[in-house]
């Protein structure tokens, strides 16, 4: 009998300010813990780090992490045919969009195989023998989005490879209709996913779910142990991860909930229902004040409505109670204020993701009427694009390299 866990996302190294900046470790190290406490196997769905290029210090205590969970015992596991030894609990990660990089060797996922920390599975299958009905564990990290799906069913097309007399799981990270979480606009949804898997898992979807997609498979949308986005929706939904139990009289499917690491509250103000919106936020964080707490909360205070509520006054609101709340406020009414402003600052790094989905999808459109589209990957033009590796791409395609796998090479 063995059990998997399935985590996501960390996002080591996110924060609201210097008061959060422990949240991501701590969170993902009480996660870990748990699902130690009953797992063999444990997945980790991708955007274990916030950003592609984390610092030595979010990557150190990264590897701390990882290593404290692990003990003694070993268990062993097969990879490209070899036979592989590992302590337990056997670690498998996949990257996300977050850590996305050109090269997997580059990706800061690599430092924790490097480390003997985790499995890194991209276009690849591991196996766990468990007794007579082996596990399969296949993974796909994150590809930009326009190309997750022929990558899947054109280039890996591993719903062609499976032993039909294993476990077979399929892990992702990808936006699948209608399940959306970045601006991306999906290739996968959940009617063409690969229905010849028994179980398919997803990251990068911050809250949670389990359904059945087909009589045969499952999908699971393993969430995120960590709240990035101040929605409602993300604020309110619980916290853990999914445990599958798989033996000889089948499969059983359960969700382990967890704390959040400190309390997240949302409030929504309408500027056109009350009089005079500022006395009312007032009122709310004097009573939220005479709350005893353990941790400083985060309060997100979103305001909409036609009747403008100026800057000044969200200003001075903001510097009264910063020391008391993790604060953020989001003024939408017609007067945008300049919190707003820095608000989608913040938010730049999440749009970069869907700019780079963007520009890869017109660097396809313009290497399929060269003529150039089976030789080039997009992907990796676009990250030439931005290291102004200029006269490189030209060389490449006037013809000096023959391909860009060999041009790599050199």
């Amino acid at each position: 009998m063995v059990k998997i866990a399935f985590l996501g996302d960390f996002h080591f190294g996110y924060k609201i300010d210097e008061r959060t900046e422990n949240d991501s470790f701590e969170q993902a190290y009480k996660f870990l813990l748990k699902a130690k406490e009953e797992a063999d196997i444990i997945c980790v769905m991708g955007d274990i780090f916030d950003v592609k290029n984390p610092t030595p210090k979010v990557i150190s205590r990264a590897i701390r992490v990882f290593r404290e969970i692990k003990n003694e015992d070993t268990i062993t596991y097969f990879k490209n045919g070899a036979e592989v030894k590992t302590k337990k609990p056997l670690i498998i990660a996949i990257h996300g969009n977050h850590e996305r990089r050109l090269h997997k060797e580059s990706s800061p996922v690599k430092i924790l195989e490097e480390a003997g920390l985790v499995e890194y599975l991209h276009l690849n299958r591991i196996r766990v023998k468990n007794g007579e009905k082996n596990i399969d564990i296949y993974g796909m990290s994150s590809v930009p989005e326009i190309f997750a799906g022929k990558i899947l069913f054109e280039k890996w097309r591993p719903h062609e490879q499976l032993d039909v007399n294993s476990f077979n799981i399929l892990l992702l990270h990808q936006n699948i209709s209608p399940f959306i979480y970045s601006k991306e606009e999906p290739s996968l949804n959940v009617g063409n996913l690969p229905k010849e898997f028994d179980l398919v898992v997803d990251g990068h979807i911050h809250t949670s779910g389990i359904q059945k997609i087909s009589e045969k498979t499952t999908l699971i949308i393993s969430g995120s142990n960590i709240i990035t986005r101040l929605t409602e929706e993300e604020i309110n939904a619980k916290r853990g991860f999914f445990v599958v139990d798989v033996d000889e009289n089948g499969v059983n499917y359960e969700f382990r909930e967890v704390d959040k690491p400190r309390e997240y509250l949302y409030k929504e103000i309408s500027s056109d229902e009350i009089d005079n919106v500022i006395v009312f936020i007032e009122k709310f964080l004097k009573e939220e004040m005479l709350k005893a707490r353990e941790k400083i909360p985060v309060i997100k205070i979103k305001i909409k409505g036609k009747k403008p509520v100026s800057d000044k006054a969200i200003k001075r609101i903001y510097n009264t109670y910063k020391e008391k709340f993790v604060l953020v406020i989001d003024n939408q009414t017609e007067e945008e204020s300049m919190l707003e402003k820095l608000g989608e600052i913040r938010d730049l790094k999440d749009k970069r993701v869907s700019i780079d989905s963007l520009v890869s999808k017109i660097i396809n459109e313009r290497l399929e009427k060269s003529g150039f589209s089976k030789s080039f990957d997009p992907i990796m033009i676009l990250e030439l694009l931005r290291d102004e590796e200029v006269d490189k791409i030209v060389n490449l395609l006037a013809g000096g390299q023959s391909s860009i796998k060999e041009f790599w090479k050199k």
